[in-house]
């Protein structure tokens, strides 16, 4: 009986954990909502079909030129990491892959240019 009941506490633990991260997500953003990959459909849309895939996805939101922008970031080795930043309306703003090579893409800069970055979905992967 102890073992459950420390399992429960446990997995109530974890729940919170999870939760309170999302209420630390809720940031100010220029999007109108207030838990983006809840409320943004096409993110949120981008992130169901991004689980199907093998790596780690990590989702930012930040700040460029006066706007807020969603950076998904899937890891999937050391070579060919996809990153791309979004506008509020869904507009890819950028993509690139970071290889062993070096950036490959149309702005290898602009991910450096993004200011308050804040991690609102990891797949922990």
């Amino acid at each position: 009986m102890q073992k459950i009941g420390f399992l429960f506490i446990l997995f109530v633990f974890v729940s919170c954990e999870k939760n309170s991260l999302e209420k630390d997500i809720a940031t100010e953003n220029t999007c109108g909502v207030k838990r983006p990959t809840r409320d943004l459909p096409w993110l949120k849309e981008r992130i169901h079909s991004s689980e199907r895939l093998a790596g780690r996805l990590r989702v930012f939101q930040g700040n460029y030129e006066g706007e807020t922008v969603f950076t998904m970031d899937i890891f999937v080795g050391p070579d060919g990491n996809p990153t791309s930043t979004y506008r509020c309306d869904g507009a890819l703003l950028c993509s690139v892959s970071y290889t062993v090579a070096g950036p490959i893409g149309d702005c290898p800069k602009l991910p450096s240019k993004i200011t308050n970055n804040v991690l609102i979905y990891d797949s922990g992967e």
